[in-house]
C-alpha cells in the first residue's frame, strides 16, 4: 500500500519526532509547523528540546511492509524521518543503532535518508557501528541543499560516504546551483522543487530559471532529476509571483510541472 503524499517515494515513516533548525532550508520548517499544529512533542521543536520516540505500532509498519513487498515482489521506497533528521546529534545513539536494525531486517524496502548534517554521517554510523558496513544495499542517502552555499558545504562530505545511491533534494530551492563536474558517476539523484507553506504568503518564491538549469546539467551529468512542485508562489499572466493555496485549482495544475512537463525520473543504479 502506497500512502506517502510525497511523490518520490511509497510510504513515509518517522522513527522519532522532533529536530532543530540548522540552515536557511529550515527557515520555514514544515515539520516544525507539523509539530506545533498536531503537538507531536510535548517539549516542543528545538535545541535541547528532548525528541520524542514513536509508537511500537509504528515501528512495525516497515516489517509489515517488508513482508508484503516481499510477497508482491516489488520494492519499496521509504522516506525516513520526515519530522526529525537521522543524524540530529541530539538523539540518542541507541535510537539510532535499533533504526539501523531495522534497516538490515528490512531487505525489500529502499531506505531513503535525508539529512541536512553531512558532517555527523561518518560519526554517527561509526559510534553504533555501521560504517564499516558500508554501502549498505537497501540504503538511498540524500542531503538537503537550497543553493549554492550549502551544496557546496554538504556535496563534498557525502561524495566520500559508501552508498548505493546518493541524491540531493534541491528543495526549497533558494537560489541558483552550479552542479561540479565531480558529481558525475557519484551523484545519481536529483529532486527539485519550490518552497510551500500552510500561510498564506508565507513561502519564498523558486525561480523556474533555476530549475530549467539544474535539469539542464542533470541531463548532461548523467543524474536522474525528479521536478516535485513549483511551490505556492507561482509567477501568474503578469510574470509577478502570486501565492496559491494547495487546495487551489491553479496550484493543482500546475505544481508538478516544469514548463508543462511531469519530470520523474529515479536513478538507474538502483533500478538496476
Amino acid at each position: 500500500m502506497i500512502d506517502s503524499e510525497i511523490s518520490w517515494t511509497d510510504n513515509t515513516w518517522n522513527p522519532w519526532i522532533g529536530c532543530t533548525r540548522v540552515s536557511a532550508e529550515c527557515d520555514r520548517c514544515y515539520a516544525a509547523s507539523t509539530d506545533a499544529r498536531y503537538g507531536y512533542t510535548p517539549h516542543g521543536w528545538g535545541r535541547g528540546k528532548p525528541r520524542k520516540l514513536t509508537s511500537a505500532q509504528n515501528w512495525s509498519l516497515p516489517i509489515r511492509w517488508n513482508r508484503e513487498a516481499g510477497i508482491d515482489g516489488i520494492r519499496r521506497k521509504v522516506f525516513c524521518a520526515s519530522l526529525a533528521d537521522v543524524f540530529d546529534t541530539e538523539v540518542p545513539d541507541e535510537w539510532r543503532a535499533r533504526l539501523f536494525e531495522l534497516i538490515d531486517s528490512t531487505p525489500q524496502l529502499d531506505w531513503q535518508l535525508l539529512t541536512k548534517r553531512a558532517n555527523q554521517i561518518r560519526p554517527a554510523l561509526e559510534k553504533i557501528g555501521v560504517w564499516k558496513k558500508l554501502p549498505l544495499p537497501n540504503v538511498w542517502l540524500g542531503f538537503s541543499a537550497g543553493n549554492q552555499k550549502f551544496f557546496d558545504l554538504r556535496w563534498p562530505l557525502v561524495r566520500e560516504v559508501p552508498a548505493l545511491v546518493r541524491f540531493v533534494s534541491y528543495e526549497p530551492a533558494l537560489g541558483p546551483l552550479r552542479l561540479p563536474l565531480d558529481v558525475r558517476g557519484n551523484l545519481h539523484w536529483l529532486i527539485a522543487g519550490g518552497e510551500t507553506s500552510m500561510r498564506r504568503n508565507e513561502s519564498r518564491h523558486m525561480e523556474p530559471d533555476w530549475a530549467r538549469s539544474v535539469r539542464s546539467q542533470c541531463h548532461h551529468l548523467g543524474v536522474a532529476f525528479w521536478f516535485k512542485q513549483t511551490g505556492n508562489r507561482i509567477k501568474d499572466e503578469t510574470g509577478e509571483p502570486r501565492w496559491y493555496g494547495k487546495s487551489s485549482t491553479f496550484y493543482k495544475e500546475h505544481y508538478e510541472l516544469l514548463d508543462g512537463v511531469k519530470h520523474q525520473e529515479f536513478p538507474q543504479i538502483a533500478a538496476q
